[in-house]
């Protein structure tokens, strides 16, 4: 029997228990008293939230459609991947295929039972509910800091995270400026796309997010931010009514972007 090692650890994961020479020691002596044929070892070294991200597996899945090797092993189940849908794919794609994955943290058996379709099954909707609930999580946080006047996620161009909200990134701040005053004085969005280097999408973006005059906008709603605007109200309000929007559109928690 020809098999395919599948090792992985995350950049969180250092510890002894988890490397990837534990794994594959692991892996490697198993193979060796089972008297099968070790024909490669994927090693990957990210998270496995998103199995699409995984470059080896994606090499393990396209050697596996052409029938590269009859078997995986895997220390433990979520080594392959911690993505539900990643899971399921795989299972597909093996079954179709006539590869078998062996676990070496669970017990082994000559044939799926019906009982292991049932662990699999548990195992798959624990999986997807351990992942819904994180999102459920991240939504809360973010409502939360929104409520609180902190803006969620990624700082926009012009400002840094830091853990008190955005603070002012000096010299990309200057371009928003710019970006404002020459639209405000007539220039076109393409124009200022040619100027800055930004595409005109992203400067059509900046034009209309309030979170540049210490405002949040967040799933429909524009709140007061705690951070420290960019450009002056008056400034926003000419951009906005040479955009056709009016000045109060943020106002009273409504937008029009």
């Amino acid at each position: 029997m020809r098999v395919a090692l599948y090792v992985r650890v995350s950049t969180t994961e250092q510890s002894k228990k988890f490397s990837l020479q534990a794994q594959e020691q692991l892996l490697t002596t198993y193979a060796s008293e089972q008297g099968v044929e070790v024909v490669r070892v994927y090693h990957e070294q990210c998270s496995g939230m998103h199995w699409e991200s995984q470059k080896a597996l994606m090499e393990l899945i396209e050697a596996a459609e052409h029938g590269a090797f009859d078997a995986v092993l895997v220390t433990e189940r979520d080594r392959l991947t911690r993505d539900p849908d990643g899971a399921a794919i795989l299972k597909y794609i093996f079954a179709k295929k006539g590869i078998r994955l062996v676990v070496l943290s669970e017990p082994k058996t000559q044939a799926q039972s019906p009982t292991e379709d049932l662990i699999d099954g548990i195992i798959s909707l624990i999986a997807r509910y351990e992942s819904q609930i994180r999102l459920v999580r991240v939504r809360r946080g973010m409502e939360l800091a929104v409520n609180s006047g902190k803006h969620p996620g990624k700082a926009p161009l012009g400002y840094v995270n830091t853990p008190e909200g955005l603070q002012i990134d000096g010299q990309k701040a200057t371009l928003i400026r710019r970006i404002f005053g020459d639209y405000a004085g007539g220039e076109s969005i393409y124009a200022l796309s040619r100027k800055t280097g930004l595409n005109a999408s992203k400067v059509h973006y900046i034009l209309s997010n309030p979170v540049y005059v210490g405002r949040i906008r967040w799933r429909g709603r524009v709140v007061d931010g705690r951070h420290p605007p960019l450009i002056p109200q008056g400034l926003w309000d000419r951009v906005r009514r040479r955009r056709g929007g009016c000045p109060e559109d943020i106002k009273g928690g409504r937008t029009k972007d």
